[in-house]
Order: structure tokens, then sequence, then C-alpha cells
């Protein structure tokens, strides 16, 4: 049994801290870049060492760099709630330490996770789509983005209403299959 015990954690800022001490200035914005930079080398090193920690992140940083956080996350490590921009604790007093700590809500609508996730489900779906041939982009294009049914695609294409079908089941299935890859199978999707 070790006879000694560390606890790591990291403040994973970014901007926030500046923003939070109206430091609004280019040159103060920027230098929280460099969160992002030294956030992949931390990653790099905790799994390397196969170290676990725990990252205190405010709500600022989850929504302004979230395949940053999405990295945290991916990698196993425990996400603490760290406000929406890391106010100064000891500026806020009790009342205003309450108020800095937002509420989540019990729907799913605005949960972090779930916002978190339904991102990520984007993203890969953006890429699955990108991936198909142009032909496949234009049906799911046209019946997804624009309410097209399959008739009017089929008139704007040149083809039946039954070919637009086929293609339509085709890019599905190209879709699906890029999503398994990603690790996503389609009872996830549903968020």
């Amino acid at each position: 049994m070790a006879d000694l015990f560390v606890c790591l954690t990291f403040d994973h800022d970014n901007t926030s801290s500046a923003i939070s001490r109206n430091m609004l200035t280019p040159t103060a914005i920027s230098r929280g870049d460099f969160g992002i930079a030294a956030a992949a080398r931390i990653l790099a090193l905790l799994k390397a060492e196969r170290i676990p920690a725990t990252w205190f992140i405010p709500g600022h940083t989850i929504d302004s760099y979230p395949s940053c956080v999405e990295a945290v996350h991916a990698a196993g490590h425990e996400i603490g709630n760290h406000g929406w921009t890391h106010r100064i604790p000891s500026t806020l007093g009790a009342e205003g330490e309450d108020q800095s700590v937002p509420e989540f809500p019990a729907t799913n609508a605005l949960n972090p996770d779930v916002l978190a996730g339904q991102r990520q489900l984007q993203s890969v779906l953006a890429l699955a789509i990108r991936e198909l041939p142009e032909r496949y982009q234009q049906v799911i294009r046209e019946y997804y983005a624009h309410g097209k049914t399959m008739k009017e695609i089929g008139e704007l294409m040149g083809v039946n209403e039954s070919r637009v079908s086929q293609i339509h089941r085709a890019a599905l299935d190209r879709m699906s299959q890029s999503l398994q890859a990603a690790g996503i199978h389609s009872s996830e999707c549903v968020l």
C-alpha cells in the first residue's frame, strides 16, 4: 500500500479568467489560448504515465473550446464545475459565490453533457456526410435540410422517386458505418 497519496487537479480556464477580471484587451485574451496547447501536453503526459486527474472547467471554456474539453472527457478524467468564468471566490462574498455557480436544469435541453454529446454527434455526422458521394449528399441535404419529398428531389435530380429512395437508403447505410467506426451506435444517437 502506498504511503503517499497525490491529488492532481487542473484549472482549464483559457480566456475565462481574463474575462471574469474584465481584462478584455487582445493581449490578455490571447494569453488564454495557451490553455489549449497546455491541455494537449498535459493530457499526453497523464496518458503516458496512466495518471487520473480532475479538471475544473468553467462553462465559458466548455462553450468556447468544446473539442479541447471533449479531449479531457474522452481521456476519462473527472470534470468539475468551475462556474461560468472562474470568478475569484474571495471577491464574491457568500451570496455572490452561490450566484456564480449555475443551476443546471433537470431536462436534457440545457444539460452540459447532453449539449457536448450533441455537438460531438453533429461533428461526426457532418464528416460522415462530407465523405458521401455528391449525389448522396444532395439527397440528404434536400430531404433533411430543405424538407423536400422524395418525389421533389427526383424531379430536381432528373430521376424517379424510387431511385431517390435507393440513394437515400444507401447514404444512410454509409453514414451508419461512419458513425459506428467513430464508436457511435444508432441507439446512442437519441439525445
